[in-house]
């Protein structure tokens, strides 16, 4: 079936009409998926607020967000969906580009998911506390943690395009959300064990910030710099080079 997007001009052009179209056909998934989850950061907040104000929200917030992305992971999966049956051609067959629609699936994927995030982060402490909201940890950890959704689904978007492939995409998606940090953790116990050394904590997290930036945080001051930094250079270098790789190898 031909997709409801362009036949008529819309406000933005293909890209703003893509974008547009995607998060109309898979809104109720998006829309459940972020709300059931922020209802649940809410909550926690709320009650982390209680006893031991805004650094435990921190690492609940940290935690959460792993939730977030698996969400964006699992959603992702009907943009590979799409590429695997043909009918992206639809699409492509229209005046979107290829890099239009790499860019229109990103923007669907990041963008409601980092609204909610910040939404349900910062919606209770005004609510509780409304000075806590001015403080630089809270925009500092909404910042970090909109830089690694980005990230990953960039990271994502690319595996789709590369597998085509639901099961696939949402697979390796997860296992590098979750088993590409424990395999560097044991990686390097296991060599530390061997040759007699220590574990360089400095280095451990420099590894461990390729699957997660959030981990170059400094846990002494709750400073979100170098996470921001990484995510978000490492999320324009790498869509670059998503979006070249969708122009060359998508079919029309």
């Amino acid at each position: 079936m031909r997709p409801r997007f362009p036949g008529k001009p819309r406000l933005g052009g293909p890209l703003a009409g893509h974008v547009d179209y995607i998060l109309s056909r898979y809104s109720k998934a998006v829309v459940a998926s972020t709300i059931v989850v922020g209802l649940i950061y809410s909550t926690s907040i709320l009650l982390a607020l209680l006893p031991s104000g805004v650094d435990l929200v921190v690492w609940v917030g940290i935690l959460v967000m792993l939730v977030y992305l698996a969400v964006v992971i699992e959603l992702a999966g009907n943009m590979a969906q799409e590429l695997g049956s043909g009918e992206a051609a639809l699409y492509l067959a229209t005046p979107l580009s290829r890099v239009q629609y790499t860019l229109a699936w990103t923007a669907s994927l990041a963008l409601p998911t980092i609204a909610s995030y910040t939404a349900s982060l910062l919606t209770p402490l005004l609510v509780v506390s409304p000075g806590l909201v001015a403080r630089d940890v809270v925009w500092g950890l909404a910042l970090g943690v909109s830089g690694e959704i980005l990230y990953y689904t960039v990271i994502i978007t690319g595996l789709a395009i590369i597998l085509r492939r639901k099961n696939l995409v949402s697979i390796i998606g997860l296992m590098l959300l979750i088993m590409g940090p424990l395999v560097i953790v044991l990686t390097a116990i296991i060599y530390a064990s061997i040759t007699g050394t220590d574990v360089n904590p400095d280095t451990l997290k420099s590894l461990i910030g390729v699957f997660h930036p959030i981990a170059l945080l400094k846990e002494e001051t709750l400073d979100f710099t170098a996470p921001i930094i990484y995510s978000l250079t490492s999320s324009l270098l790498l869509l670059a080079l998503v979006a070249r790789y969708a122009a060359r190898s998508l079919e029309v």
